[in-house]
């Protein structure tokens, strides 16, 4: 639906902007080419075959964009989901805590001074 869009008003969108004097910067509008490239396999492609057997099958080129499309950024989201989880997760971690009675803990909070006089804590 997004590219439909795109596609449809683009040209529109840039007479708009050119009527009212102003310009997207030079990366959004490269980013909107790509975007419309994206996918396509009259942009670019790749044929890969399976060696047991035999089959072939085109993959197009993807625009590698991180801010308008939504197939690219969901690859990438999950590309670096999986590097977080492969690298940085399963890395063991030391955490040391202490457990302090609920008397001892009253006097130190920092809301201690808002109750009442006859009140020793919260």
């Amino acid at each position: 639906m997004l590219y439909g869009v795109v596609e449809e008003h683009l040209e529109s969108f840039y007479r708009a902007l050119g009527e009212h004097g102003t310009t997207l910067p030079a990366f959004a509008h490269a980013e909107f080419e790509r975007y419309l490239r994206c996918g396509r396999l009259e942009h670019g492609f790749v044929r890969v075959k399976c060696t047991g057997c035999r089959h072939e099958h085109l993959v197009a080129f993807s625009c590698k964009c991180r801010g308008l499309c939504p197939s690219c950024g969901a690859r990438r989201m999950a590309e670096t989901a999986a590097g977080l989880v492969e690298r940085v997760y399963p890395r063991p971690r030391a955490s040391v805590g202490a457990v302090l009675p609920l008397a001892a803990t009253l006097g130190r909070s920092p809301r201690a001074r808002l109750c009442s006089p006859g009140c020793s804590g919260w």
